[in-house]
């Protein structure tokens, strides 16, 4: 059971000259950096398996964001938050991305977030073929939607961010 802060540590290593090496200042920083920036830094002595699912899915962004890697691949990196951390998390997304040049890709089953956050969009069908690609608002369109989830939706621009937003017609 390693705890938060060892498990944040793995995403430095592969800054590491040797195996045997040990951390210097610029991975503490970055590691720090990384902690703060997902609002963990309390559950550092905490072993990862006394976490919820939530407190776990922070750990794993953390580590990741201590590599300060340019390009960040992540899946269902949302799932299992609560609203206010999933809208926190998408705004760290989006200041990665605006104010270092991350280059964020997710995966997500969360489609009303990913095109409030995305400039574009990839939408796959369940044999991962292409049903559509471009911005949110050319992506998910009531058509598409029906013809991957066969669902009835109508899709209206969401009044606060004016991105598209899905509202399944129950029948």
């Amino acid at each position: 059971p390693y705890t938060v802060a060892e498990v944040v540590a793995m995403g430095r290593y592969p800054h590491r000259r040797n195996i045997l090496s040990f951390s210097r200042a610029s991975d503490q920083k970055a590691i720090n950096h990384a902690l703060a920036m997902t609002d963990i830094v309390g559950l550092v002595d905490r072993p990862v398996t006394q976490l919820s699912g939530g407190e776990l899915q922070r750990v794993f962004l953390a580590r990741a964001l201590a590599q300060n890697a340019e390009v960040l691949f992540l899946d269902e990196a949302t799932s299992h938050l609560d609203i206010d951390h999933r809208l926190e998390f998408s705004r760290l997304l989006l200041r990665l991305n605006r104010e270092q040049g991350t280059t964020i890709v997710q995966i997500s089953h969360d489609i009303d977030l990913a095109a409030a956050i995305s400039q574009r969009m990839l939408l796959l069908t369940e044999h991962g073929e292409t049903a559509g690609i471009g911005k949110p608002h050319e992506v998910i369109t009531e058509e598409n939607i029906r013809r991957i989830f066969h669902v009835d939706v109508k899709i209206e621009n969401n009044p606060f961010s004016g991105t598209p937003q899905i509202h399944p017609l129950l029948n």
